[in-house]
């Protein structure tokens, strides 16, 4: 099953728990997309800070792994979080890691921040 795949216009789409008067609601309320403020790598660590977007409920980071010539490609890591940062643990040292960070509100999801890249060091 293809998950990208389309099944139709996404403007024709609605929620199905939503009522119709409920979905105008909702309408044209965009997202700002976060800034990212800070991204430190310490050890196997790496901590990211972002500034908050004014509606948003959680943000969702994305982070992934700098492919390489002939490297298997890695699934990004994703990570749901309320707050303005985050610290992702147990990463390859000597390796180059960018994360993304994008606001949600339940209904609403903002488009993702520039990637910020830092690289781990040696153990």
């Amino acid at each position: 099953m293809c998950l990208l795949c389309s099944s139709g216009p996404v403007s024709a789409r609605r929620r199905r728990d939503l009522q119709p008067t409920q979905l105008n609601a909702y309408e044209g309320e965009n997202l700002e997309t976060p800034e990212v403020l800070a991204v430190t790598v310490s050890g196997g660590s790496m901590y990211v800070r972002w500034r908050m977007v004014k509606g948003a409920t959680e943000y969702e980071l994305i982070i992934e792994e700098e492919q390489k010539a002939g490297q298997t490609t890695q699934l990004p890591r994703v990570r749901n979080i309320d707050g303005d940062f985050y610290t992702e643990t147990d990463l390859k040292p000597v390796t180059t890691y960018c994360v993304r960070v994008a606001a949600k509100d339940g209904f609403n999801q903002s488009n993702y921040s520039w990637p910020a890249c830092r690289k781990t060091g040696a153990l």
